[in-house]
C-alpha cells in the first residue's frame, strides 16, 4: 500500500513496530518496557569496545541507556521488571570497571558531584517521569486529552506507580519534583550509613572539584581510575576487607604486623609506607609555597622555639599586615577525622603564631590548617582557607589529585611488596 507516495509496510497482528519511539503491535498496542536481553547485549558490546572504562561508562550513561527511557516511560513495566533492569545495568557497569560485586548500589546512584558514579536508577525515575507526564496531561487545555487521562483505569494504574514511590495520587508537579529530590539525596545518605564502604562519604560531597575524576577521563589513567573507585568505596583488598568474605584471613598488617591492615593504616600509619606519605605531603606544600611566594614572603619549615619546644610548621607567610602559620596534613576520611585534624593544627601552632606576630610587628596572626583527605576530599574549611589565600580552583583540583594519585601509588606499592 502506498499513501501519498510513501509505502506503508505490512505487519502481522503480533509483529512489533516503533511508533513515536515506543514499541507497539497492531493488536496489543503499546508494549511494556524492554527485553532484558537487549540491555545485556548492549552492555556486552560496550565492554568489548577499545576505549577507556570511563568512556564506556559515559557512552552507556549519556547515549545508549537513555534510548530505552522513552519506551519505559510511555508504558512502564511492573516494578519487579524495572528492578531487574537496574540489576542488569549495575552488574554490567561493575564488569566494565572491574569492580567487585559487593560494591554498593548507593555509590553507583549517588550524583557525581557528591562523589558517586551518577547512574540513573530506572525503577523510581521511570515512574516519576510517567507520573509527571500524566499530571501535565490531566491539566491540559484539551478536553479530549483530559477525559482520556481522567478515567478509572488510568487512575488505578498511575495510583499504583505513585504508591510504589510513597506519593499520593493525584499528585501535584511540586510533590513529584520534591520526591525526585528526596530520592537523589537518599542515595548519598544510604551510602554514608554503610559501616565499611560508607567511610568519608560526607567529606567527598563537600567540594565537587574533588570528584572531577568521576566525570573527566583525562585526570586518571584507566587502571588508576579503577583503583580510585576501590579506595573511595573502601573495597580495596586490604586484609580487613578480605576477612569480611573469608574468616580465615588474618586482619593483621602483612608488612608491619603491629595493627589491623585497614585502608587508613596502609595510607597513613604503616611504617613501610612512610617515605611515600612524606612525598605526598611535600608535593602539596611545594605547590602552595610556589603560589604564595608570588605575592608574599614565605619561610619554609622555620624552627620556632616556644616554652622549650621547637616547632617547625610547613610554611610561615608574612607581609606588612599579617603572619600566617600554614601546616598541611593528609588524613583518612572517616567520621570527624578531618575536622579533628584541623583543630589539632590550630591548637599546636596558635602560641607560636602569636610569638611570630610580635616578632614581625604584624597586626594579625593566625594558623591555617590545610587538611586534605587521603582519597582526595577537600573539606569546606580547607576550601575556605584556600580562597582566603587566593589559591585558584585549578590548584584545588591539583591538590586533591596529588592526594588521590599518591594514595593509589602507596596502596599499590604496599600490595606489591
Amino acid at each position: 500500500m502506498v499513501v501519498g507516495g510513501i509505502p506503508i509496510s505490512y505487519r502481522q497482528p503480533d509483529e512489533a513496530f516503533k511508533y513515536l519511539g515506543a514499541s507497539a503491535t497492531p493488536w496489543r498496542g503499546l508494549i511494556e518496557g524492554v527485553e532484558l536481553n537487549t540491555i545485556q547485549d548492549l552492555i556486552d558490546r560496550v565492554k568489548t569496545l577499545p576505549i577507556k572504562p570511563m568512556q564506556k561508562l559515559t557512552l552507556l550513561r549519556t547515549y545508549l541507556l537513555p534510548r530505552f527511557t522513552y519506551g519505559l516511560v510511555t508504558c512502564p513495566p511492573p516494578k519487579e521488571t524495572l528492578r531487574n533492569i537496574d540489576s542488569t545495568i549495575r552488574s554490567g557497569v561493575k564488569r566494565i570497571l572491574h569492580l567487585h560485586e559487593s560494591t554498593n548500589s548507593a555509590f553507583m546512584y549517588t550524583p557525581r558531584k557528591q562523589g558517586g558514579l551518577g547512574l540513573l536508577e530506572t525503577y523510581p525515575m521511570v515512574y516519576l517521569a510517567a507520573l509527571r507526564n500524566e499530571t501535565k496531561a490531566a491539566n491540559s487545555d484539551d478536553i479530549i486529552v483530559r477525559s482520556t487521562i481522567l478515567n478509572e483505569r488510568s487512575s488505578k494504574t498511575y495510583g499504583t506507580y505513585a504508591a510504589a514511590l510513597r506519593l499520593p495520587w493525584p499528585a501535584t508537579s511540586e510533590q513529584i519534583e520534591e520526591r525526585k529530590r528526596q530520592i537523589k539525596q537518599g542515595y548519598k545518605r544510604e551510602w554514608s550509613q554503610l559501616i565499611a564502604q560508607g567511610q568519608g562519604v560526607e567529606d567527598f560531597a563537600q567540594e565537587p572539584l574533588c570528584n572531577a575524576w568521576l566525570s573527566r577521563s583525562d585526570l586518571l589513567r584507566s587502571s588508576r581510575l579503577i583503583d580510585a573507585i576501590k579506595l573511595r568505596t573502601n573495597t580495596y583488598p586490604t586484609r580487613t576487607i578480605m576477612r569480611r568474605a573469608h574468616d580465615e584471613v588474618s586482619p593483621i598488617c602483612r608488612a608491619c604486623g603491629s595493627a589491623d591492615e585497614t585502608l587508613g593504616h596502609v595510607l597513613g600509619q604503616c611504617v613501610t609506607t612512610k617515605a611515600k606519605r612524606i612525598k605526598r605531603h611535600n608535593e602539596i606544600v611545594d605547590l602552595l609555597k610556589d603560589r604564595l611566594a608570588a605575592t608574599n614572603r614565605v619561610l619554609v619549615e622555620p624552627t620556632v622555639e616556644y616554652n622549650g619546644e621547637r616547632l617547625k610548621p610547613d610554611l610561615v607567610i608574612t607581609n606588612e599586615e599579617r603572619v600566617i602559620v600554614l601546616d598541611v596534613t593528609v588524613r583518612y576520611e572517616n567520621k570527624s577525622f578531618l575536622i579533628e585534624a584541623a583543630k589539632e593544627k590550630v591548637d599546636k601552632y596558635s602560641d607560636i603564631a602569636n610569638k611570630l606576630k610580635r616578632s614581625f610587628n604584624a597586626s594579625q596572626a593566625r594558623v591555617v590548617p590545610i587538611v586534605v583527605g587521603f582519597r582526595g576530599a577537600l573539606p569546606a574549611a580547607t576550601v575556605a582557607e584556600l580562597k582566603q589565600l587566593n589559591i585558584n580552583k585549578a590548584d584545588w583540583l591539583t591538590i586533591s589529585l596529588i592526594a588521590l594519585r599518591s594514595s593509589i601509588e602507596i596502596a599499590n606499592a604496599f600490595m606489591d611488596s
